[in-house]
């Protein structure tokens, strides 16, 4: 999960493969749902680059995704352990 303070965004990583963006003015809203990167894995992990606008997703099946965040487009698709799990980037 990670919180972005200047955009008062929240995004979450989920067990069905799911990244979510929620809107933190509005509990109830979610602003977009990203999925496809993971091939059904659990998301582990995500990091956030403000400067390039990416976001990285990683899953218990050893892929990282690499977002364009703002377009909610998966970009590329990175094998970081082969049949190991990644949990953090």
């Amino acid at each position: 999960m990670l919180y972005l303070d200047q955009a008062n965004l929240l995004i979450t990583g989920s067990w069905d493969s799911t990244i979510k963006v929620f809107d933190c003015k509005d509990e109830t809203s979610i602003l977009r749902i990203m999925t496809g990167g993971h091939q059904e894995s659990e998301i582990t992990c995500l990091v956030y680059s403000e400067t390039l606008g990416l976001l990285a997703s990683a899953a218990l099946n050893g892929l990282i995704a690499i977002w364009d965040f703002d377009m909610g487009k998966l970009e590329q698709i990175l094998i970081g352990h082969e049949n190991c799990e990644v949990t953090c980037l």
